[in-house]
């Protein structure tokens, strides 16, 4: 059960402080049992017992060594001091765990009553600083909750207030915007999307195969153009061609020059939509005419900006997730469930080049990096009408017959 407010909150955590139920003394009576001046979920244990005895179920366990220890590290009890003086009838496993109860509720309750957070707010756990959230509710367990489910809870009494829902300083901004990238962190992605999700892609759908005149209208664009230009324009017009890279169960989607803060834009992001979610795969094109490598056999300097590029679109991602994620109509990109970790494809010079990159390096940057680098030659090749594409599930660098070619 949960409360909009922590003055709810509190009040429902104190009500664990108050003497047996009018319900308890009720029942107690027709057990012929007296109930002593105690809390009444321990009142509660006691009838529990009795009633366990009638039944022939009677387990009354002395209380365990670590939940004596456990009783007086929350309650404060000094370890020279008998227990039995601070919690009267604690001599039972099932006693001594209510009387726990007690003390955690009485513990949330002194919390919240002190530091008084509301939703809205941004707050931290004091245990572990790397948890921020934005408090929407506050639970009768002892729990504040935080935006986007999952069970985002901390412990009332381990909550910091990091910023006050009404605070519109320039580092509480920084906080929710923090927090709402986390949130997007944690947030399930691996389901069948949904139509809301798809709805917001619709515009940049893909339909059918490429015909035999836009891919020899690609072909003749890499054998003529002097740099990637004349390719991407190509490509732009003609999304198919690059659709046809992936076969997933409901939709492809190709987005063109893909903005990323303004400065980083990937010349295309080819997403796959199939039922373990929306698969993204961000493209680079680089000059046709350029050598992967140096003749020292590292990475030439289009393949090295290339690179960079990617990990700052992934690093521009980490911190900006939610306003990336975040419908259009709701002023963000729309790039509907797209990972950080999103793979890569770079595109960049012809097969046969003189100065390719070593064995091996192709696979590592896909073991290490995801991202897959290749010649046009073999985007001509993937792309060709009545090539087979039926293996190609999730995104490119999914296809084991293809990655290591050049």
């Amino acid at each position: 059960m949960s409360c909009d407010t922590w003055e709810e909150g509190a009040a429902s955590l104190r009500e664990s402080e108050l003497s047996a139920t009018e319900e308890q003394r009720q029942l107690a009576t027709q057990l012929g049992v007296e109930l002593p001046d105690v809390p009444s979920l321990v009142c509660g244990a006691i009838l529990r017992e009795h009633l366990a005895s009638a039944l022939g179920l009677d387990d009354r366990r002395a209380p365990s060594f670590g939940q004596r220890d456990f009783l007086a590290y929350v309650s404060g009890v000094d370890d020279d001091e008998p227990l039995e003086e601070h919690f009267a009838y604690c001599d039972t496993k099932e006693r001594m765990s209510a009387w726990i109860a007690v003390e955690l509720a009485r513990q949330a309750a002194a919390a919240l009553e002190e530091i008084q957070p509301k939703r809205g707010d941004v707050v931290s756990d004091t245990l572990r600083p790397e948890v921020l959230g934005t408090v929407v509710s506050f639970g009768t367990d002892g729990r504040v909750y935080l935006a986007g489910g999952r069970n985002q809870r901390i412990h009332a009494h381990r909550v910091n207030i990091e910023a006050r829902a009404d605070d519109r300083t320039a580092r509480a901004d920084e906080l929710r915007a923090r927090a709402a990238n986390l949130r997007e962190q944690l947030r399930k992605t691996d389901t069948v999307p949904s139509a809301a999700k798809l709805g917001q892609l619709a515009p940049f759908q893909v339909d059918g195969e490429p015909t035999d005149e836009q891919w020899r209208l690609l072909s003749d664009a890499i054998d003529r153009a002097p740099d990637e230009k004349l390719i991407q324009e190509t490509l732009t017009k003609f999304p198919a061609l690059l659709g046809a890279l992936v076969r997933p169960s409901y939709g492809t989607f190709v987005l063109p020059q893909v903005s990323l803060g303004g400065m980083r834009k990937p010349d295309f992001a080819l997403v796959a939509a199939s039922s373990v979610g929306l698969h993204w795969t961000f493209i680079e094109l680089e000059s046709p005419r350029g050598s992967l490598a140096n003749k020292d056999g590292s990475p030439a300097e289009k393949l090295r900006v290339a690179l960079l590029q990617v990990r700052q679109w992934r690093e521009w991602l980490q911190a900006n997730l939610d306003f990336a994620r975040r419908a259009r109509s709701e002023q963000g990109l729309g790039l509907v469930d797209t990972r950080p970790e999103s793979d890569a494809m770079i595109f960049i010079g012809r097969r046969g080049s003189p100065r390719n990159l070593p064995p091996g390096e192709r696979q590592r940057y896909i073991e290490e990096s995801r991202i897959t680098i290749h010649s046009y030659d073999w985007l001509l090749e993937a792309t060709r009408p009545g090539a087979r594409r039926y293996e190609r599930p999730g995104g490119p660098l999914d296809w084991r017959d293809w990655e290591q070619r050049e």
